[in-house]
């Protein structure tokens, strides 16, 4: 009697603990976002996901949708450069796969209109400005040609040390986080917009006496990162957005402020920042990348030269940095795969006047933003 009363528990045991586990693989697949799930199914061959179909509803579910008996649609790419020529901004699109293999595919370039000025792109949404109307924050997601004015901030007009913050693996709303400054280009607040609320708020600061550089700003789990200036020292200022927390960071290299401007940018999840310096004894100028570890450490990862180019930025995904280069009347945007030091010609243009790449932006797009909930709606 007692032992099939044993049997009796150990199988009911045995059944809480499957219905358990069957849980927490539904609770597991529903927070995923729709790019990862579809992403692992379709690697996986047919035979395996029609034996997996018993495992969980959401796991069959998947299994059946459309979308995976087809090959994925390859991810649009691209990035953006801005140069000027004579008294006229321009802004040029340039395909850009988004990983190693396959083509980005091509799309019509939503900033060709010259009165609308790019400030910052994340996972396929686009910030902007209409130069004629500079104190009105434009959001556009060109996969469904949509775009949305954002309402006006009462703290600050129109700033270019403005940065915007998606990640659609985490959140659907994106932010808008900007560095509000005074005449003199001091750091005197910060100023964040909310598209779940669609509302400003105005975040406290009490450092004085930081000058920031117009442009160099980026953002990185939580924390705005900017370069800027202090007792006419180069310095990197840091805002953690929920702590509320301001703090300024010595950079590794002051590099050459007056001749050549440094880079910072996100690349493979960490921070990167990027100094001319000229080499004591030689005249040639190298270029020196390095990586934030921790929140002071700073650890040096390349050093190239001598190369006679600007760079631009670092690729988002890659390890790989993107350079501007002058041959005559031809400018060249290049690509450096940093891993096997290899070259790749982007894209060209040509001028008879003088032309300086002056900004450039990534255009990585997520197929999930097909949602509207990405513009805030």
């Amino acid at each position: 009697m007692d032992s099939k009363l044993n049997k009796r528990a150990r199988k009911a045991k045995t059944q809480s603990y499957r219905k358990t586990k069957k849980a927490k693989v539904d609770n597991l697949c529903s927070d995923l976002c729709d790019d990862i799930l579809f992403s692992t199914l379709s690697l996986l061959p047919l035979r395996s996901l029609g034996q997996a179909a018993c495992v969980s509803k959401t796991w069959r579910r998947w299994v059946s949708e459309i979308g995976l008996k087809k090959p994925p649609e390859p991810m649009l790419g691209g990035l953006f450069y801005e140069y000027e020529t004579l008294d006229t901004m321009m802004t040029g699109y340039a395909p850009l796969p988004p990983c190693n293999d396959g083509d980005g595919a091509i799309m019509t370039n939503p900033a060709s209109n010259s009165i609308m000025k790019i400030l910052s792109c994340c996972h396929g949404l686009i910030l902007c400005i209409d130069n004629n109307s500079p104190n009105e924050y434009r959001i556009i997601n060109p996969l469904v040609t949509q775009t949305i004015v954002l309402p006006r901030s009462t703290c600050h007009s129109h700033s270019p040390n403005v940065t915007l913050v998606l990640d659609p693996s985490k959140l659907p709303n994106y932010e808008i986080v900007c560095l509000i400054t005074d005449v003199n280009n001091t750091i005197v607040g910060v100023d964040v917009f909310l598209s779940k609320t669609s509302k400003w708020e105005e975040l406290e600061l009490t450092i004085d006496d930081l000058y920031c550089e117009d442009g160099e700003i980026s953002f990185l789990n939580g924390t705005l990162y900017a370069l800027a200036m202090k007792n006419s020292e180069g310095v990197l200022f840091t805002y953690n957005i929920m702590d509320k927390i301001a703090q300024v960071i010595s950079l590794p290299c002051q590099g050459l402020w007056d001749e050549k401007p440094n880079c910072l940018g996100v690349s493979q999840g960490c921070l990167r920042f990027s100094a001319y310096d000229l080499v004591e004894g030689d005249d040639f100028v190298q270029h020196l990348i390095w990586e934030l570890e921790g929140q002071d450490l700073w650890v040096l990862k390349h050093r190239l030269g001598p190369l006679d180019y600007q760079l631009l930025a670092f690729h988002p995904d890659l390890n790989a940095v993107f350079f501007h280069s002058i041959d005559e009347e031809q400018h060249n945007i290049l690509a450096l795969n940093l891993t096997d030091m290899e070259w790749r010609r982007v894209c060209t243009f040509y001028d008879g006047n003088e032309v300086d790449v002056v900004g450039m932006s990534f255009f990585p797009i997520s197929q999930s933003l097909l949602n509207p909930a990405h513009l805030g709606r």
